[in-house]
């Protein structure tokens, strides 16, 4: 007879790692998939928008000023980092995050949003080589 072998999965967790912004410690490495793929989709069309002269000129055309459109654009992708995996999952990580939001990120110089952005690409790539992998095969009646 052969024996049921289950490989828990939920036992890899990455390594905890935090981001320090305005005297608060933010647990950058809960994430969820889905949060980490949209954030890094617009991470990636930010730094597409910065390298287009041709946005450039059509917002000139627009009348739109380029830097308010970066910076409002990098703000936003901030707040769905920072913000949004925890909503609506529990009153405590609510709790925990009530505090950002454009208002409070807008007190940041441009070059620290940018530079939680980059740290945060950085982590979730390091976090793909970290977390403690083992391979435990149990039985379920035992």
């Amino acid at each position: 007879m052969n024996k049921l072998i289950i490989h828990d999965l939920d036992i890899i967790k990455p390594q905890a790692e935090y981001i320090k912004m305005g005297n608060r410690k933010i647990n950058i490495s809960d994430m969820t998939t889905g949060k980490v793929l949209i954030a890094l989709k617009e991470y990636d069309d930010l730094d597409g928008l910065l390298k287009n002269a041709e946005i450039k000129e059509e917002l000139k055309k627009r009348g739109e000023d380029f830097n308010t459109v970066v910076f409002n654009k990098t703000i936003d992708i901030c707040i769905k980092i920072l913000k949004e995996p925890f909503k609506g999952n529990n009153f405590f990580a609510w709790y925990k995050t009530r505090y950002i939001s454009k208002k409070w990120l807008m007190k940041f110089h441009i070059r620290q949003l940018k530079a939680f952005l980059e740290t945060f690409k950085d982590a979730v790539f390091n976090s793909l080589k970290s977390g403690e992998v083992v391979e435990n095969p149990k039985n379920p009646t035992e």
